[in-house]
């Protein structure tokens, strides 16, 4: 591959900062403009880790005060944990999990700090809530309250802060208490966040696999391996098959006595995040060998065989389901805007605030303008409603579904008192 192709390819797998640090150890020689490039990079990665450590560090400061407990997951956690430098592990968002009846308070906490919501669009019963960011010295902070670690999948296990509390580990964060999952779940999660989460597509970054290797390396002496076989099987059994994508190190292949598989083609299906055609297409429904392997965890061929006939279709209907299910609603999200500009509303634009609901009058505000989604409703559908209420006015510990809309400008006066009595 190209010098000048090879930057990019690294930025988009995350891996710039190991690039530059795995080349010096390697002592290869780097033409000058790649080298300055890396050091650019590097520079650029030190900066965002220090803005990042300090904000994070002031939120968790608030959630505690606050009386919310996290735990901070991925690559946040990661980059403390398991890697020399943090700076070596790029992160694109702080990833907080927090109890469902945490979720709005922390919401809140992180609102009056500074943070503000993101464009993104949450589907119904998500384990998200809207992305938050906050931009200080130059550099972009996202955050991500999650309430499972994984959507709901009737093959994988989604476990929530209940769960894994218990098992946490603490990490250090400028002296705060701050505790992450301990490294059987963190193993468990990096690996189904990496290989089980969009099976539309086959490709992944390659960041995901440097993090299993690390935390492997990292905790491999610690790390309980009966409960990895017996609660995260798949896992476990999908560790050798990396091989094809980076060599093991010679300790770990020891420890577990593992027949590495030949590192062989294949690799340039993983490597990369590939669009939608019919070649790939054809992978997703009937997916090549190796990753069948690594995805599903499959031993022989009667077990390959068996995911491939069973699992694997299960698991494309229900994935289809959810997506018809989140474009529907966004349809019928765009529809109903539609029809409150023509009924005579054309001034009000999309609210950006947030507030989840289990029932159309248990409410909780996040901030003066908000979208309610409730779970009822004489259509049997989520119904979204502007309102103008001070927060003070509405109050439930109740966490429903929450959605998210694109940011635009207050409504003008007279057209919000308007929508105040129609409602």
């Amino acid at each position: 591959m190209p010098w000048d192709a090879l930057l990019p390819e690294a930025d988009h797998h995350g891996l710039g900062p190991l690039l530059r640090a795995h080349l010096a150890d390697a002592g290869v020689e780097i033409p000058g403009h790649i080298t300055a490039a890396l050091q650019d990079r590097w520079l650029q990665q030190a900066h965002r880790y220090a803005v990042r450590h300090r904000v994070l560090g002031e939120a968790l400061r608030e959630l505690n005060n606050a009386a919310v407990p996290v735990l901070l997951l991925s690559g946040a956690a990661l980059a403390q944990a398991v890697y020399a430098d943090p700076v070596l592990r790029p992160v694109r968002s702080v990833e907080l999990l927090v109890r469902p009846t945490d979720a709005l308070i922390a919401h809140r906490v992180l609102r009056g700090i500074g943070f503000c919501a993101t464009d993104t669009r949450v589907a119904i019963d998500h384990r998200d809530l809207p992305g938050l960011s906050k931009t200080v010295d130059g550099a972009t902070v996202s955050m991500t309250l999650r309430h499972q670690i994984l959507p709901a999948h009737p093959f994988l296990p989604s476990l929530g802060y209940h769960e894994l509390a218990g098992r946490s580990q603490p990490v250090e964060w400028s002296g705060l208490p701050v505790r992450t999952l301990g490294p059987e779940d963190m193993l468990w999660h990096v690996y189904a966040h990496a290989f089980t989460r969009d099976i539309f597509h086959l490709g992944i970054r390659l960041i995901s696999v440097a993090d299993l290797v690390a935390l492997t390396e990292t905790w491999c002496d610690e790390m309980d391996w009966d409960v990895v076989r017996q609660r995260y099987g798949r896992a476990f059994r999908a560790l050798p098959i990396l091989n094809v994508l980076t060599p093991w190190p010679a300790r770990v292949v020891e420890k577990f006595g593992w027949d590495l598989p030949a590192r062989s083609a294949g690799v340039d299906r993983i490597a990369s995040m590939p669009t939608w055609s019919a070649a790939s297409g054809h992978d997703v429904l009937c997916p090549p060998d190796w990753w069948l392997r690594v995805c599903y965890g499959t031993g022989g061929r009667a077990d390959r065989l068996r995911h491939l006939v069973w699992e694997h279709p299960v698991r494309l209907v229900v994935g289809a389901c959810q997506a018809a299910a989140f474009w529907l609603a966004q349809r019928v999200d765009a529809d109903r805007d539609l029809g409150s500009r023509t009924a005579g509303a054309s001034a009000w634009p999309r609210p950006t605030s947030y507030v989840a609901s289990s029932s159309p009058g248990s409410l909780r505000c996040v901030s003066g303008d908000f979208v309610v989604r409730s779970r009822g409703g004489p259509d049997g559908l989520q119904r979204a409603r502007r309102l103008h209420l001070d927060e003070s006015r509405v109050e439930s510990d109740a966490y429903g579904a929450v959605a998210a809309l694109p940011p635009s400008t207050q409504r003008p006066r007279e057209a919000a008192g308007r929508h105040q009595q129609e409602l």
